[in-house]
């Protein structure tokens, strides 16, 4: 439980650097931006189920999280339950 309420601590700091930037860093998509997809895709199933606090409530990142899934290796490699939630 207090591991995923420090995560979502991360998340909302993460919301908030994604405000004034589209990556993680750099102008491109880089290996930190595909780790940070799989992580917040294995976040948004986990909290699904345990029905906890939910990605929906940080825009930039569910913003974020929609246009790497547009890239067709990250599209193939998950499904995209925040995206269908919306």
């Amino acid at each position: 439980e207090t591991e995923l309420n420090n995560a979502y601590v991360g998340v909302a700091k993460l919301d908030e650097l994604l405000s004034k930037q589209r990556y993680l860093v750099g102008k491109g998509v880089t290996e930190a931006d595909v780790r940070m997809f799989h992580t917040l895709i294995r976040m948004d199933a986990y909290q699904a189920k345990a029905d906890k606090q939910h990605l929906n409530e940080f825009p930039n990142v569910v913003g974020y999280v929609r246009d790497l899934y547009q890239i067709p290796a990250l599209k193939r490699s998950r499904a995209l339950p925040c995206a269908q939630k919306i």
